[in-house]
């Protein structure tokens, strides 16, 4: 806090859970932090359903922050109902699936040695495949609504219940201020279900 120049954090997120230490104990010197005023609010990432409701086994967890995005909605099995049901906030990290959902990439596209995504599922030479030829489809959609690819898929996650804001990434201050105008975007039930036509394709 001294080095950040302030009295408080407005969010603090233990972004990997330690198996060796219990969630408890870890939640409860959040929660100790939060009643001294130092914290304002509790969040925790990369998850599984049972360790996030251990770690609100008190009802202390404010935020969850997990993958979720067009081409991987599993968290509508049980993150999502949960956090909706306990009143914490979700927040999806990876919005545009780690760069396809930016819509440039091409199926002769090889990513470097090292990259992490190379062990993603997402990135799986069949399952690339099938994601390019969503992302197509996705762009065709996005072009009658006057929209980039990008845009769509980040108001498309703003338009799902639960989630009350998204971390979508970007290197140029012009992809951020991209990213920032899908806040404002308002997309028709007629669209969510085309959406929903492809993603379920």
């Amino acid at each position: 806090m001294k080095r950040l120049q302030t009295d408080y954090i407005d969010l603090y997120y233990l972004h990997f859970i330690d198996g060796s230490i219990p969630l408890s104990e870890s939640v409860g010197e959040l929660t100790r932090l939060k009643s001294e005023g130092k914290i304002r609010a509790i969040g925790i990432s990369n998850a599984t359903i049972e360790q996030v409701k251990q770690a609100n086994e008190t009802n202390e967890l404010n935020v969850l922050q997990s993958p979720y995005h067009m081409l991987d909605r599993s968290a509508e099995q049980e993150l999502l109902p949960y956090c909706m049901e306990h009143d914490i906030s979700f927040i999806p990290y990876g919005p545009l699936a780690f760069g396809i959902l930016g819509g440039k990439y091409q199926s002769d596209m090889i990513l470097d040695d090292g990259d992490w995504r190379k062990d993603l599922a997402l990135f799986q030479p069949d399952m690339f495949t099938r994601h390019l030829a969503r992302v197509e489809k996705l762009k065709a959609i996005a072009s009658e609504e006057q929209l980039t690819l990008p845009n769509l898929a980040l108001a498309w996650l703003l338009h799902q219940p639960g989630v009350d804001a998204v971390i979508p990434g970007g290197k140029r201050v012009e992809q951020i201020r991209n990213n920032a105008e899908a806040s404002g975007i308002p997309l028709s039930a007629s669209t969510m279900n085309q959406i929903k036509l492809v993603l379920e394709e």
